[in-house]
């Protein structure tokens, strides 16, 4: 028979060691990092004709067309990527984004128009599958090495 000890003492005391509400707050506050950048990606543009849902739309529409308001075809702002901000909470962080028409684009209510956008739900899901732990594991290393316990 072989048999291996394996001996985690010295973990334990290490991480013992670190300040636990600190360390959370950097992992959240990496992790959150990782979604805003995650958030900001755009999907390629679907280029699908949708019809008009009523005569009123389709008069607004090419009124506005006729101003200048509009153009066709539609010139991404880049402003949902860019609207992500962090909000710090007692038990993590919260990320929100502000642009006003978010909810209809990746949020729980997303437009069907929209379905080719991951909902803020997939993107979380896919940064806590994919890198969450690697982002927690960095953090911990990080949080050794300055403390001088690596």
């Amino acid at each position: 028979m072989i048999s291996i000890t394996l001996d985690t003492s010295d973990l334990t005391s290490k991480l013992s060691a670190l300040n636990a509400a600190q360390l959370a707050q950097d992992i959240g506050d990496a992790v959150a990092d990782d979604v805003i950048a995650e958030g900001a990606k755009y999907p390629a543009q679907s280029h699908r004709k949708r019809a008009f849902v009523s005569a009123k739309q389709r008069r607004f529409f090419f009124a506005a067309l006729k101003k200048g308001t509009i153009t066709v075809p539609y010139q991404r702002t880049g402003t949902l990527g860019g609207s992500a901000v962090k909000q710090p909470f007692g038990g993590g962080v919260n990320v929100l984004w502000q642009a006003p028409y978010a909810e209809i684009v990746m949020g729980d209510k997303q437009d069907t128009y929209f379905d080719n956008w991951r909902t803020t739900t997939k993107i979380a899901a896919h940064v806590e599958a994919d890198n969450a732990e690697l982002i927690a594991t960095d953090k911990i290393m990080q949080a050794l090495a300055k403390a001088g316990l690596t």
